[in-house]
């Protein structure tokens, strides 16, 4: 079983239990407002990283980051993305066979500094419309 650390939002601080967590990972997917280029450093200590930008990450180090990844981790995707106004994914273009798991660390109107939901989607449909956020 490969695992997979999913982490957003750091703003420039890596909390001990946040590296506690992450740490056995065979992989890590950071999904935006890393804060600064040492983050990814710290994190690749640990997994290989894969990093998007988020709105808040600003710079060279920042520049050289993509908005938007697909990743591959054996047979699933995973779909990583920051800002959810700019998700627009077909299902069936991001490779999803029968069904595809929609996770969201965080929604925008939560307050709180941890949260996650996940629901299932057929392929093809998107959350809302064709928006839609995929890992299979």
């Amino acid at each position: 079983m490969i695992r997979i650390g999913l982490v957003s939002d750091t703003h420039g601080l890596l909390r001990p239990e946040a590296l506690a967590f992450l740490r056995g990972s065979d992989r890590i997917v950071h999904a935006g407002d890393i804060g600064q280029a040492a983050i990814l450093d710290e994190l690749a200590r640990i997994a290989p990283v894969t990093a998007v930008r988020g709105n808040n990450d600003r710079g060279a180090w920042a520049a050289r980051l993509p908005a938007t990844g697909m990743i591959r981790i054996g047979d699933a995707f995973l779909y990583a993305i920051h800002d959810l106004a700019q998700l627009d994914i077909d299902t069936r273009a991001a490779a999803c066979r029968s069904s595809c798991r929609v996770i969201r660390t965080c929604p925008r109107s939560s307050s709180a500094t941890a949260c996650s939901s996940s629901t299932r989607a057929a392929p093809g449909r998107g959350g809302s419309g064709s928006r839609f956020r995929s890992a299979s």
